[in-house]
Protein backbone atom coordinates (compact mmCIF):
# COMPACT_ATOMS: atom_id res chain seq x y z
CA UNK A 1 0.00 0.00 0.00
CA UNK A 2 1.17 3.47 -0.79
CA UNK A 3 1.54 6.00 2.10
CA UNK A 4 -0.74 8.83 1.87
CA UNK A 5 0.21 12.25 1.89
CA UNK A 6 -2.00 13.08 4.95
CA UNK A 7 -3.26 10.98 7.56
CA UNK A 8 -6.54 12.47 8.82
CA UNK A 9 -7.57 11.29 12.08
CA UNK A 10 -10.83 11.99 14.65
CA UNK A 11 -9.07 11.67 17.89
CA UNK A 12 -10.62 9.17 20.27
CA UNK A 13 -11.77 10.34 23.74
CA UNK A 14 -11.11 9.21 27.29
CA UNK A 15 -13.56 6.70 28.10
CA UNK A 16 -16.50 7.54 30.25
CA UNK A 17 -18.23 5.27 33.00
CA UNK A 18 -19.99 3.13 30.68
CA UNK A 19 -16.99 1.93 29.12
CA UNK A 20 -15.30 1.46 32.28
CA UNK A 21 -18.48 -1.23 33.54
CA UNK A 22 -18.39 -2.55 30.07
CA UNK A 23 -15.51 -2.45 27.20
CA UNK A 24 -17.81 -3.30 24.62
CA UNK A 25 -20.85 -1.61 26.02
CA UNK A 26 -23.45 -0.79 23.34
CA UNK A 27 -23.70 2.95 23.05
CA UNK A 28 -22.94 4.45 19.46
CA UNK A 29 -22.70 7.84 18.40
CA UNK A 30 -23.10 9.13 14.63
CA UNK A 31 -19.94 9.06 12.29
CA UNK A 32 -20.08 12.52 11.75
CA UNK A 33 -19.16 14.49 8.64
CA UNK A 34 -16.15 16.89 9.84
CA UNK A 35 -13.46 14.66 9.32
CA UNK A 36 -14.99 13.48 5.86
CA UNK A 37 -15.09 17.03 4.70
CA UNK A 38 -11.33 17.37 5.82
CA UNK A 39 -10.31 14.65 4.02
CA UNK A 40 -12.38 15.38 0.71
CA UNK A 41 -10.29 18.81 0.99
CA UNK A 42 -7.14 17.58 1.25
CA UNK A 43 -8.23 15.22 -1.54
CA UNK A 44 -9.33 18.12 -3.27
CA UNK A 45 -5.94 20.69 -2.83
CA UNK A 46 -4.41 17.77 -4.81
CA UNK A 47 -2.96 15.54 -1.55
CA UNK A 48 -3.71 11.38 -1.19
CA UNK A 49 -5.40 10.87 2.09
CA UNK A 50 -6.88 8.12 4.30
CA UNK A 51 -8.99 8.66 7.49
CA UNK A 52 -9.06 7.10 10.77
CA UNK A 53 -12.06 7.73 12.30
CA UNK A 54 -10.94 6.93 15.80
CA UNK A 55 -13.56 8.73 17.81
CA UNK A 56 -16.02 6.27 16.37
CA UNK A 57 -13.70 3.16 15.73
CA UNK A 58 -12.49 3.12 19.65
CA UNK A 59 -16.02 4.83 21.61
CA UNK A 60 -14.36 3.35 25.03
CA UNK A 61 -10.39 3.31 24.19
CA UNK A 62 -8.42 1.33 26.66
CA UNK A 63 -4.58 0.82 26.18
CA UNK A 64 -4.94 -3.01 27.46
CA UNK A 65 -7.72 -3.84 24.98
CA UNK A 66 -7.09 -1.27 22.08
CA UNK A 67 -3.33 -0.21 21.76
CA UNK A 68 -1.78 -2.73 19.58
CA UNK A 69 -4.86 -2.05 17.28
CA UNK A 70 -4.05 1.20 17.32
CA UNK A 71 -0.63 1.16 16.50
CA UNK A 72 -1.16 -1.69 13.78
CA UNK A 73 -3.95 0.87 12.59
CA UNK A 74 -1.16 3.93 12.37
CA UNK A 75 1.91 2.09 11.35
CA UNK A 76 -0.64 0.91 8.31
CA UNK A 77 -1.18 4.85 7.65
CA UNK A 78 2.07 6.31 7.83
CA UNK A 79 2.00 9.74 6.30
CA UNK A 80 4.08 12.86 6.12
CA UNK A 81 1.46 14.98 7.75
CA UNK A 82 -0.78 13.39 10.55
CA UNK A 83 -3.84 15.97 10.54
CA UNK A 84 -6.25 15.56 13.98
CA UNK A 85 -9.93 16.71 12.77
CA UNK A 86 -12.38 17.25 15.22
CA UNK A 87 -15.87 19.62 14.95
CA UNK A 88 -15.43 23.51 15.05
CA UNK A 89 -18.83 23.89 16.28
CA UNK A 90 -19.49 21.20 18.79
CA UNK A 91 -17.46 21.31 21.60
CA UNK A 92 -18.64 18.10 23.11
CA UNK A 93 -17.12 16.69 19.87
CA UNK A 94 -14.07 18.47 20.29
CA UNK A 95 -12.36 19.29 23.51
CA UNK A 96 -12.05 16.24 25.02
CA UNK A 97 -9.84 15.16 22.03
CA UNK A 98 -6.86 15.97 23.57
CA UNK A 99 -6.93 12.38 24.95
CA UNK A 100 -6.77 10.77 21.46
CA UNK A 101 -4.47 13.33 20.12
CA UNK A 102 -2.00 12.62 22.92
CA UNK A 103 -2.21 8.60 22.84
CA UNK A 104 -1.45 8.57 19.06
CA UNK A 105 1.41 10.56 19.28
CA UNK A 106 2.62 8.68 21.50
CA UNK A 107 1.96 5.23 19.39
CA UNK A 108 3.71 6.69 16.23
CA UNK A 109 6.67 7.78 18.37
CA UNK A 110 6.93 4.82 20.23
CA UNK A 111 6.47 2.89 16.34
CA UNK A 112 9.66 5.31 15.12
CA UNK A 113 7.23 7.15 13.07
CA UNK A 114 7.97 10.95 13.03
CA UNK A 115 5.22 12.45 11.27
CA UNK A 116 4.51 16.47 11.13
CA UNK A 117 1.37 16.59 13.43
CA UNK A 118 -1.62 18.93 13.29
CA UNK A 119 -5.01 19.76 14.50
CA UNK A 120 -7.86 21.58 13.56
CA UNK A 121 -11.24 21.87 14.69
CA UNK A 122 -12.82 24.50 17.84
CA UNK A 123 -10.28 22.58 20.10
CA UNK A 124 -7.12 25.01 18.03
CA UNK A 125 -9.26 27.52 17.32
CA UNK A 126 -10.26 27.91 21.07
CA UNK A 127 -6.80 27.41 22.72
CA UNK A 128 -4.70 28.65 20.13
CA UNK A 129 -0.93 28.45 21.51
CA UNK A 130 -2.26 27.26 24.44
CA UNK A 131 -2.88 24.02 22.80
CA UNK A 132 1.16 23.28 22.31
CA UNK A 133 1.42 23.37 25.90
CA UNK A 134 -0.91 20.34 26.28
CA UNK A 135 0.29 18.47 23.62
CA UNK A 136 4.06 19.79 23.03
CA UNK A 137 4.77 17.02 20.09
CA UNK A 138 1.76 18.69 18.26
CA UNK A 139 3.79 20.62 15.36
CA UNK A 140 1.40 23.01 14.11
CA UNK A 141 -2.44 24.21 14.26
CA UNK A 142 -5.34 25.63 11.36
CA UNK A 143 -7.83 27.98 13.70
CA UNK A 144 -11.11 28.33 11.53
CA UNK A 145 -13.18 26.52 9.08
CA UNK A 146 -9.99 24.72 7.94
CA UNK A 147 -10.83 22.65 5.25
CA UNK A 148 -10.60 26.63 3.76
CA UNK A 149 -7.43 26.78 3.81
CA UNK A 150 -5.73 23.30 3.74
CA UNK A 151 -4.53 23.08 0.78
CA UNK A 152 -2.48 25.94 1.10
CA UNK A 153 -1.22 24.71 4.18
CA UNK A 154 -0.71 20.97 3.56
CA UNK A 155 2.43 22.12 0.17
CA UNK A 156 4.79 23.51 3.07
CA UNK A 157 3.60 20.87 5.45
CA UNK A 158 4.51 18.06 3.27
CA UNK A 159 7.84 20.25 3.00
CA UNK A 160 8.23 20.73 6.49
CA UNK A 161 8.93 24.38 5.47
CA UNK A 162 7.48 25.51 8.77
CA UNK A 163 8.64 29.22 8.67
CA UNK A 164 6.40 29.23 5.65
CA UNK A 165 3.76 27.55 7.52
CA UNK A 166 3.86 30.16 10.45
CA UNK A 167 3.89 33.36 8.18
CA UNK A 168 -0.13 32.21 6.96
CA UNK A 169 -2.70 33.93 9.33
CA UNK A 170 -4.67 30.93 9.75
CA UNK A 171 -1.61 28.89 11.86
CA UNK A 172 0.13 28.79 14.00
CA UNK A 173 3.51 27.11 14.55
CA UNK A 174 4.58 25.10 17.48
CA UNK A 175 7.94 27.26 18.60
CA UNK A 176 7.87 29.97 16.26
CA UNK A 177 6.02 33.06 16.50
CA UNK A 178 4.53 35.25 19.13
CA UNK A 179 0.78 35.15 18.32
CA UNK A 180 -1.51 33.66 21.15
CA UNK A 181 -4.13 32.99 18.24
CA UNK A 182 -4.52 32.76 14.75
CA UNK A 183 -6.88 34.57 12.61
CA UNK A 184 -9.89 32.17 12.30
CA UNK A 185 -10.26 30.57 8.42
CA UNK A 186 -14.16 31.36 7.17
CA UNK A 187 -15.76 29.41 5.12
CA UNK A 188 -17.97 31.98 3.34
CA UNK A 189 -19.79 29.54 0.66
CA UNK A 190 -20.14 25.70 2.24
CA UNK A 191 -21.34 25.03 -1.48
CA UNK A 192 -18.20 26.01 -2.61
CA UNK A 193 -16.59 23.32 -0.26
CA UNK A 194 -14.52 20.14 -1.52
CA UNK A 195 -17.13 17.26 -1.21
CA UNK A 196 -16.69 14.77 2.10
CA UNK A 197 -14.72 11.99 1.37
CA UNK A 198 -17.03 8.92 1.63
CA UNK A 199 -15.44 6.53 -0.23
CA UNK A 200 -12.50 6.84 2.49
CA UNK A 201 -14.93 4.68 4.69
CA UNK A 202 -14.36 1.16 4.36
CA UNK A 203 -10.50 0.75 5.74
CA UNK A 204 -12.73 2.41 8.70
CA UNK A 205 -15.43 -0.40 8.86
CA UNK A 206 -12.93 -3.43 8.51
CA UNK A 207 -11.80 -2.20 11.38
CA UNK A 208 -14.68 -1.40 13.42
CA UNK A 209 -15.39 -5.37 12.61
CA UNK A 210 -12.44 -6.46 13.70
CA UNK A 211 -12.83 -4.13 17.35
CA UNK A 212 -16.78 -4.89 17.81
CA UNK A 213 -16.42 -8.72 16.50
CA UNK A 214 -19.67 -8.04 13.58
CA UNK A 215 -19.68 -6.72 10.26
CA UNK A 216 -20.74 -3.15 10.67
CA UNK A 217 -24.84 -2.48 9.38
CA UNK A 218 -26.92 0.40 9.90
CA UNK A 219 -24.25 2.41 11.21
CA UNK A 220 -25.41 6.19 11.96
CA UNK A 221 -24.27 8.68 10.17
CA UNK A 222 -25.02 12.33 10.11
CA UNK A 223 -24.56 15.51 8.12
CA UNK A 224 -24.80 19.09 8.44
CA UNK A 225 -27.10 21.42 6.45
CA UNK A 226 -25.83 24.77 8.07
CA UNK A 227 -23.10 26.39 9.29
CA UNK A 228 -23.25 28.54 12.78
CA UNK A 229 -25.86 29.52 15.21
CA UNK A 230 -28.13 33.13 15.86
CA UNK A 231 -27.30 32.40 19.80
CA UNK A 232 -24.44 33.17 21.94
CA UNK A 233 -25.29 31.16 24.86
CA UNK A 234 -22.04 31.21 27.61
CA UNK A 235 -21.94 27.77 27.63
CA UNK A 236 -21.63 26.78 24.28
CA UNK A 237 -20.66 29.86 21.88
CA UNK A 238 -17.00 30.01 21.77
CA UNK A 239 -15.64 30.55 18.45
CA UNK A 240 -14.56 33.57 16.29
CA UNK A 241 -17.61 33.63 13.47
CA UNK A 242 -20.09 31.43 15.65
CA UNK A 243 -22.52 34.01 14.52
CA UNK A 244 -22.66 33.99 11.16
CA UNK A 245 -25.22 31.61 9.82
CA UNK A 246 -25.12 30.17 6.76
CA UNK A 247 -26.83 27.48 4.69
CA UNK A 248 -25.81 24.79 2.02
CA UNK A 249 -28.21 24.88 -0.58
CA UNK A 250 -30.41 21.72 -1.54
CA UNK A 251 -28.29 20.48 -3.70
CA UNK A 252 -25.12 20.86 -2.21
CA UNK A 253 -27.34 18.60 0.81
CA UNK A 254 -28.84 16.62 -1.67
CA UNK A 255 -24.91 15.95 -3.42
CA UNK A 256 -23.63 14.99 -0.04
CA UNK A 257 -26.60 12.62 1.06
CA UNK A 258 -26.34 10.55 -2.34
CA UNK A 259 -22.53 10.20 -1.88
CA UNK A 260 -23.18 8.94 1.57
CA UNK A 261 -25.47 6.14 -0.13
CA UNK A 262 -23.05 5.56 -3.03
CA UNK A 263 -20.13 4.73 -0.48
CA UNK A 264 -21.51 3.75 2.58
CA UNK A 265 -25.25 2.47 1.65
CA UNK A 266 -24.01 -0.71 2.64
CA UNK A 267 -23.34 -0.63 6.39
CA UNK A 268 -25.09 2.82 7.12
CA UNK A 269 -28.12 4.91 7.57
CA UNK A 270 -28.25 9.25 7.54
CA UNK A 271 -29.48 9.49 11.32
CA UNK A 272 -28.84 12.90 12.27
CA UNK A 273 -28.57 16.56 11.15
CA UNK A 274 -25.52 18.74 13.12
CA UNK A 275 -26.84 22.02 12.93
CA UNK A 276 -27.11 23.79 15.88
CA UNK A 277 -30.61 25.16 14.25
CA UNK A 278 -31.98 23.43 11.34
CA UNK A 279 -35.19 25.49 11.25
CA UNK A 280 -34.21 28.74 11.35
CA UNK A 281 -35.24 29.27 7.48
CA UNK A 282 -38.44 27.67 6.76
CA UNK A 283 -37.81 27.77 2.77
CA UNK A 284 -34.33 26.02 3.75
CA UNK A 285 -36.29 23.27 5.89
CA UNK A 286 -39.06 22.82 3.31
CA UNK A 287 -36.71 21.76 0.52
CA UNK A 288 -34.05 19.37 2.82
CA UNK A 289 -37.15 17.76 4.30
CA UNK A 290 -38.23 17.23 0.18
CA UNK A 291 -35.32 15.85 -0.72
CA UNK A 292 -35.28 13.34 2.57
CA UNK A 293 -38.66 12.48 1.90
CA UNK A 294 -37.90 11.79 -2.15
CA UNK A 295 -35.17 8.94 -1.01
CA UNK A 296 -37.67 7.65 2.34
CA UNK A 297 -35.31 8.80 4.68
CA UNK A 298 -36.09 9.07 8.36
CA UNK A 299 -33.95 10.45 10.98
CA UNK A 300 -33.50 9.46 14.72
CA UNK A 301 -33.73 13.59 15.09
CA UNK A 302 -32.62 17.48 14.53
CA UNK A 303 -31.48 20.31 16.49
CA UNK A 304 -33.53 22.99 17.14
CA UNK A 305 -34.18 26.38 19.93
CA UNK A 306 -37.55 27.16 20.69
CA UNK A 307 -37.73 30.55 19.38
CA UNK A 308 -37.14 29.11 15.92
CA UNK A 309 -40.05 26.68 14.95
CA UNK A 310 -42.85 27.71 13.42
CA UNK A 311 -45.72 25.49 11.95
CA UNK A 312 -44.52 25.13 8.70
CA UNK A 313 -41.53 23.87 9.80
CA UNK A 314 -42.71 21.59 12.42
CA UNK A 315 -45.43 19.79 9.56
CA UNK A 316 -41.88 20.16 7.42
CA UNK A 317 -40.24 18.28 10.04
CA UNK A 318 -42.71 15.35 11.09
CA UNK A 319 -42.59 13.77 7.24
CA UNK A 320 -38.73 13.17 7.89
CA UNK A 321 -37.79 12.56 11.23
CA UNK A 322 -38.73 10.88 14.53
CA UNK A 323 -38.18 13.58 17.17
CA UNK A 324 -37.21 17.27 16.94
CA UNK A 325 -34.37 18.10 19.79
CA UNK A 326 -35.08 21.14 22.47
CA UNK A 327 -32.01 22.62 24.18
CA UNK A 328 -34.18 23.46 27.23
CA UNK A 329 -30.99 23.00 29.71
CA UNK A 330 -33.12 24.43 32.66
CA UNK A 331 -36.59 24.71 34.21
CA UNK A 332 -35.40 28.28 35.88
CA UNK A 333 -35.88 31.14 34.11
CA UNK A 334 -32.92 33.04 36.13
CA UNK A 335 -30.92 30.33 35.15
CA UNK A 336 -31.91 30.45 31.54
CA UNK A 337 -31.33 34.03 31.58
CA UNK A 338 -27.89 33.46 33.41
CA UNK A 339 -26.91 31.14 30.07
CA UNK A 340 -28.10 34.07 27.70
CA UNK A 341 -30.03 30.47 26.71
CA UNK A 342 -32.45 33.37 24.58
CA UNK A 343 -36.07 31.33 25.98
CA UNK A 344 -38.07 31.34 29.03
CA UNK A 345 -39.35 27.88 30.10
CA UNK A 346 -42.84 28.83 29.20
CA UNK A 347 -41.38 29.49 25.25
CA UNK A 348 -40.13 25.99 25.50
CA UNK A 349 -43.56 24.50 26.67
CA UNK A 350 -45.37 26.41 23.61
CA UNK A 351 -43.13 25.25 20.87
CA UNK A 352 -43.44 21.67 22.59
CA UNK A 353 -46.62 22.19 22.15
CA UNK A 354 -46.72 23.25 18.68
CA UNK A 355 -44.25 20.46 17.81
CA UNK A 356 -46.59 17.86 18.79
CA UNK A 357 -49.74 19.14 17.11
CA UNK A 358 -47.56 18.56 13.97
CA UNK A 359 -46.81 14.78 15.18
CA UNK A 360 -43.34 15.23 16.17
CA UNK A 361 -42.01 13.46 19.19
CA UNK A 362 -40.22 16.00 21.45
CA UNK A 363 -37.21 15.25 23.00
CA UNK A 364 -35.13 17.86 25.43
CA UNK A 365 -31.31 18.17 26.23
CA UNK A 366 -30.96 19.62 29.91
CA UNK A 367 -27.58 20.76 31.61
CA UNK A 368 -26.90 19.65 35.35
CA UNK A 369 -25.22 21.81 36.90
CA UNK A 370 -24.40 25.20 35.01
CA UNK A 371 -22.73 28.05 37.03
CA UNK A 372 -25.64 29.94 38.90
CA UNK A 373 -27.77 26.44 40.13
CA UNK A 374 -28.06 26.03 43.53
CA UNK A 375 -29.44 22.87 45.27
CA UNK A 376 -33.16 24.08 45.08
CA UNK A 377 -32.47 24.32 41.13
CA UNK A 378 -31.22 20.78 40.94
CA UNK A 379 -34.09 19.45 42.42
CA UNK A 380 -36.87 21.42 40.38
CA UNK A 381 -34.59 20.11 37.77
CA UNK A 382 -35.52 16.67 38.60
CA UNK A 383 -38.60 16.86 39.55
CA UNK A 384 -39.25 18.66 36.06
CA UNK A 385 -37.90 16.23 33.96
CA UNK A 386 -39.83 13.41 36.23
CA UNK A 387 -43.19 15.47 35.38
CA UNK A 388 -42.47 16.02 32.05
CA UNK A 389 -42.52 12.86 31.18
CA UNK A 390 -44.36 11.06 33.47
CA UNK A 391 -47.47 13.18 31.89
CA UNK A 392 -46.22 12.41 28.68
CA UNK A 393 -45.50 16.15 28.09
CA UNK A 394 -42.40 15.06 26.23
CA UNK A 395 -41.06 11.67 24.60
CA UNK A 396 -37.55 11.86 25.84
CA UNK A 397 -35.10 13.83 27.08
CA UNK A 398 -30.97 13.65 27.62
CA UNK A 399 -29.02 15.58 30.66
CA UNK A 400 -25.44 16.32 30.30
CA UNK A 401 -22.78 17.21 33.03
CA UNK A 402 -22.28 21.30 32.79
CA UNK A 403 -18.67 21.12 30.91
CA UNK A 404 -16.32 24.16 31.17
CA UNK A 405 -15.39 24.12 27.22
CA UNK A 406 -12.72 26.35 26.25
CA UNK A 407 -13.39 30.01 24.69
CA UNK A 408 -17.23 29.88 26.02
CA UNK A 409 -17.80 32.72 28.58
CA UNK A 410 -18.30 30.74 31.65
CA UNK A 411 -15.05 29.08 30.55
CA UNK A 412 -12.95 32.24 29.82
CA UNK A 413 -14.20 34.42 32.89
CA UNK A 414 -14.43 30.94 35.27
CA UNK A 415 -13.84 33.27 38.40
CA UNK A 416 -16.43 35.90 37.56
CA UNK A 417 -18.96 33.07 37.55
CA UNK A 418 -18.39 30.96 40.09
CA UNK A 419 -16.54 28.23 38.62
CA UNK A 420 -13.55 26.48 39.64
CA UNK A 421 -11.94 24.12 37.21
CA UNK A 422 -10.25 21.26 38.96
CA UNK A 423 -9.95 18.36 35.48
CA UNK A 424 -7.97 18.59 32.51
CA UNK A 425 -9.91 18.92 29.47
CA UNK A 426 -9.05 15.39 28.94
CA UNK A 427 -12.02 14.98 31.52
CA UNK A 428 -14.44 17.30 29.70
CA UNK A 429 -17.32 15.21 28.94
CA UNK A 430 -20.68 16.34 28.60
CA UNK A 431 -22.35 12.32 28.39
CA UNK A 432 -20.75 10.67 31.74
CA UNK A 433 -18.04 12.28 32.30
CA UNK A 434 -17.60 13.44 35.72
CA UNK A 435 -17.95 17.43 36.52
CA UNK A 436 -14.65 18.47 34.90
CA UNK A 437 -16.18 22.07 37.89
CA UNK A 438 -17.34 22.97 40.81
CA UNK A 439 -18.99 26.24 41.54
CA UNK A 440 -19.68 28.14 44.34
CA UNK A 441 -23.09 26.63 44.95
CA UNK A 442 -22.65 22.92 44.03
CA UNK A 443 -19.93 20.52 44.15
CA UNK A 444 -18.45 18.09 41.50
CA UNK A 445 -20.16 14.74 43.40
CA UNK A 446 -23.08 17.13 43.63
CA UNK A 447 -23.59 18.13 40.16
CA UNK A 448 -22.46 14.26 39.30
CA UNK A 449 -24.84 12.49 41.98
CA UNK A 450 -27.98 14.37 40.63
CA UNK A 451 -26.61 13.72 36.83
CA UNK A 452 -26.73 9.91 37.98
CA UNK A 453 -30.26 10.44 39.33
CA UNK A 454 -31.56 12.42 36.27
CA UNK A 455 -30.44 9.04 34.39
CA UNK A 456 -32.60 7.05 36.42
CA UNK A 457 -35.43 9.34 36.63
CA UNK A 458 -35.49 9.13 32.98
CA UNK A 459 -35.48 5.29 32.73
CA UNK A 460 -37.97 4.99 35.50
CA UNK A 461 -40.32 7.67 34.29
CA UNK A 462 -40.94 6.83 30.84
CA UNK A 463 -40.80 2.78 31.97
CA UNK A 464 -44.32 3.48 34.45
CA UNK A 465 -45.35 5.98 31.55
CA UNK A 466 -44.91 2.85 28.56
CA UNK A 467 -46.91 0.50 30.89
CA UNK A 468 -49.55 2.31 32.72
CA UNK A 469 -50.15 5.69 30.47
CA UNK A 470 -49.39 8.65 31.59
CA UNK A 471 -49.36 10.95 34.54
CA UNK A 472 -52.20 12.47 35.22
CA UNK A 473 -51.56 15.42 37.37
CA UNK A 474 -47.71 16.72 38.80
CA UNK A 475 -46.02 15.60 41.29
CA UNK A 476 -44.21 18.22 43.83
CA UNK A 477 -40.65 17.37 44.67
CA UNK A 478 -40.04 16.42 48.65
CA UNK A 479 -37.37 19.80 48.85
CA UNK A 480 -36.29 19.25 52.83
CA UNK A 481 -35.11 15.72 52.08
CA UNK A 482 -33.32 16.31 49.18
CA UNK A 483 -31.76 19.07 50.66
CA UNK A 484 -30.44 17.03 53.11
CA UNK A 485 -29.47 14.57 50.55
CA UNK A 486 -27.60 16.70 48.52
CA UNK A 487 -26.04 18.33 52.12
CA UNK A 488 -24.95 15.14 52.80
CA UNK A 489 -23.12 14.44 49.37
CA UNK A 490 -21.54 18.33 50.24
CA UNK A 491 -20.32 17.13 53.60
CA UNK A 492 -18.65 14.28 52.27
CA UNK A 493 -16.99 16.13 49.83
CA UNK A 494 -15.70 18.72 52.69
CA UNK A 495 -14.86 16.19 54.84
CA UNK A 496 -12.42 14.92 52.32
CA UNK A 497 -10.98 18.02 51.27
CA UNK A 498 -10.26 18.37 54.45
CA UNK A 499 -8.28 15.00 55.23
CA UNK A 500 -6.31 15.79 51.99
CA UNK A 501 -5.07 18.87 53.39
CA UNK A 502 -4.20 17.52 57.06
CA UNK A 503 -2.14 14.63 55.08
CA UNK A 504 -0.16 17.56 53.44
CA UNK A 505 0.23 19.27 55.79
CA UNK A 506 1.58 16.53 58.28
CA UNK A 507 3.65 15.11 54.66
CA UNK A 508 5.22 18.68 54.78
Amino acid sequence: MIPPDVLVIAPFRQPTFRFGIAADYKHQEPWDSPPFLMAGAVEAAGFSARLLQLINIFPGYSEEAHGAILSQLLRASHAEVVLFVADHFIASRSTAALYGMRQVVAHMAHSGMRPLFGATGRIATALGRRLFELCPDLNFLVAGEAESVIGDVLGPAVRRDLEAMAAHPNVLVNGWGTRSHAEAAFLSDPNAAALPAYHLAGDMMRAFERIFGAPPQNIPFSIRTSLGCRLQCRFCAGVPNWNRYRLKSPERVETEIDLLTKHCGAFARLSFLEDELFTVDDAHVDAVCALLQRRALVLDGVYTHSAFLTGRSAAALATVTRHVYFGLDSADDAILKHMKKGQRFENALAAIELAEKAGLAVALEWIIGSPGETRDNLIHSLNMIYNLLATGTVDNINTYVYCPHPGTAFAEAAEEYGIEVLSGLDWIQESGGFPAARTQTLTRNEIFTAYLMSQLVILEAKDARHKIGPARKVSSANYPYMRRLLGLIAEADVAAEHDRALVTAVSS
